[in-house]
């Protein structure tokens, strides 16, 4: 009988050493990550962890300061995560989805984040748009592979008064998983999902925003830095301000794609916003593309330059000389390398036609570099291409002028004046060579080579 009573004890020590295991294991994890987020936050981040045998809770404060803007605004927006954390090996709960106790896992925890109040006499409206941000989170972490965190928002249908307005919301919430490996949080991978919103007032005005998406898989680069894509997309967003037709915008296929990828430490980085369709009175842009490219970036320079500039910010110098002092000298690494920056395409269609531009600027960095303006003019070398259709650019030029024309003028002649105006305009640049005309389209050719640029095939004094 004694060896079965100390069978049994020796049994439930070693369970609860195994359970405190865990725990202290899950406090690791914890404060890795805790410590990795100080590292990339540029805000504050405040934590506690309370230890207990079974179950532990989380509690991490984060604060971003919001700059002056006017005295009505608040100083800082705070979000606070509150976990409860399930230490493994075996975790029964009720809040476990989908998994068998006796499957073995090295934690399980769940939680909310909401943002904090943003001031302290706080409107009502202010106070319902903050529940949009409240998330329930959830964590499985399995003895061996990935971490999954799956998180969602929960719906709000609720009516607001803003001012003398009443709208009624209605929110569809969002669902999301995120993979981790570990505690890294800069190697995952993420799907996000949030159906839409809808906001409408007891008359014309309103917002409804559609099917938000992004897509992201990441991987840790060199120097704390993260590389990979990330991917958003909105399928529709109509924003109504009165009856009129003047007052809606619509917008529809907006695409959002940033890739960070790293090669024998140099960066390169690609972005590209991409849109189907701006419409607002009866005008109907799109498609339009903005790719934007950078290349040759020293891995190194840039996360030191990162570190730099949040030191800066959480520490402003007194002296400004030290601050450029401090930058250049990671800057100088930056362009040894030979930096490149590409507008690969810039392509709108609009009623009255079409533009498309490129352009290409590089950096020779053989040699020692010189942080002095005209050394690192001589070293630039770039090269530029604009098109646009003869209508295209006549409507812009006359909208331009028509602005400060007709400020204070609403007879009809004024239209006609800025028209003639622009057109004016458009020929004094075409009997400068900024511009050229041929086969109804406006085209610009220019460049900057050893010091010398040129402009449509024709090369330009410098004045200094």
């Amino acid at each position: 009988m004694k060896k079965v009573i100390a069978f049994i004890l020796v049994l439930i020590l070693i369970t609860l050493g195994t359970y405190l295991g865990f725990g202290l294991l899950a406090k690791k994890n914890y404060e890795a990550a805790i410590s990795e987020m100080q590292a990339n936050f540029p805000g504050q981040v405040e934590s506690t962890f309370e230890q207990g045998l079974f179950a532990s809770e989380l509690s991490v404060l984060l604060t971003i300061p919001v700059p002056a803007a006017n005295p009505g605004s608040p100083e800082a927006i705070s979000t606070r995560i509150r976990q409860t954390i399930h230490h493994g090996p075996f975790i029964i709960n009720s809040k476990q989805p989908n998994s068998s106790p006796f499957t073995p896992l090295q934690l399980f925890a769940y939680g909310t984040l909401e943002l904090e109040p943003f001031m302290a006499n706080e409107p009502a409206f202010i106070s319902e748009l903050r529940q949009l941000a409240t998330t329930d989170i959830t964590v499985h972490a399995p003895l061996k592979g990935r971490t999954k965190v799956s998180f969602t928002g929960r719906p709000l249908h609720s009516s607001l008064a803003l001012g003398s307005e009443n709208f009624d919301l209605n929110w569809q919430g969002f669902t999301g998983q995120l993979y981790l490996e570990g505690s890294n949080l800069l190697t995952y991978d993420l799907d996000f999902q949030a159906p839409g919103l809808e906001m409408k007032g007891k008359g014309a005005e309103g917002i409804i925003i559609k099917e938000i998406t992004t897509q992201a898989t990441m991987k840790e680069g060199s120097h704390n830095l993260s590389m990979g894509t990330i991917t958003t997309t909105m399928k529709n967003l109509e924003a109504t301000l009165g009856n009129g037709p003047e007052d809606k915008v619509t917008m529809s296929g907006l695409n959002l794609r940033i890739a960070n990828s790293e090669k024998d430490g140099l960066l390169r980085v690609e972005e590209k916003v991409s849109m189907d369709r701006l419409q607002f009175s009866d005008k109907k842009y799109g498609p339009g593309t903005l790719q934007i490219s950078l290349a040759n970036l020293d891995a190194q320079a840039v996360a030191k330059l990162t570190e730099a500039y949040k030191e800066l910010q959480a520490n402003p110098a007194n002296d400004e000389v030290m601050a450029l002092g401090l930058l250049s000298s990671h800057a100088s690494a930056l362009l040894a390398k030979s930096p490149e920056i590409k507008i690969e395409d810039f392509s709108l269609t609009s009623p009255e036609g079409a533009c498309q531009s490129s352009a290409h600027i590089t950096f020779n960095g053989d040699g020692e570099v010189i942080m002095n303006p005209l050394f690192l003019l001589g070293r630039l070398s770039a090269e530029a291409d604009f098109s646009a259709d003869e209508r295209f650019l006549a409507v812009q030029a006359k909208n331009f002028i028509k602005e400060n024309l007709c400020a204070e003028r609403t007879d009809p002649d004024c239209d006609h004046e800025a028209a003639q105006e622009g057109s004016k305009q458009l020929k004094a640049l075409i009997d400068q060579n900024v511009l050229v005309l041929k086969g109804g389209k406006y085209t610009l050719t220019a460049s900057f080579k050893n010091g010398q640029p040129m402009l449509n095939g024709q090369p330009v004094p410098l004045s200094f």
